[in-house]
């Protein structure tokens, strides 16, 4: 039987050579993220509250910026799965366009009997599925998750 060497300094040199490569694609992986835009999306449901009282029920898409870089938001709207879109009008808590430093966030609402109507003027089936979105000022659009809603 022939007996195997090793020669120990080839073997640290590659263990070397391969904790650089990983440490430099971990690297490259960090500064990439850091450098694009990472807008999170979200559609809920909820009221705005004025003093003691309750608005009617809401829609609301939200976008926050957990990334390292600041973006500006131009519209906001809904899709629907057809590929049509709905742009939002209405309030929201900053008017747009709107400069999205990172760390904040901002928030567009419709009463849900109005989108229920927009909505159904479209001749959209019930329940419809929905994806919020803003768009910014470079052309992204950045979407939410799809969620159900009923026309009621």
């Amino acid at each position: 039987m022939r007996e195997i060497q090793v020669d120990f300094r080839w073997a640290v040199t590659v263990l070397v050579a391969l904790y650089g490569a990983l440490l430099s694609t971990y690297n490259a992986y960090i500064a990439r993220k850091q450098s694009r835009h990472q807008i999170d999306v979200k559609i809920t449901f909820g009221w705005l509250t004025y003093g003691p009282s309750l608005s009617d029920d809401m829609v609301m898409v939200t976008a926050s910026n957990p990334g390292h870089r600041a973006v500006t938001l131009t519209s906001v709207g809904f899709l629907v799965p057809d590929g049509r879109q709905l742009a939002l009008m209405s309030e929201g808590s900053k008017p747009l366009p709107h400069h999205l430093s990172e760390g904040t966030s901002i928030q567009h609402w419709i009463p849900q009997h109005e989108l229920s109507q927009s909505l159904r003027k479209q001749r959209c089936p019930d329940p419809v599925r929905l994806r919020g979105f803003y768009d910014d000022a470079v052309g992204a659009r950045h979407l939410s998750k799809s969620v159900s809603f009923k026309l009621s």
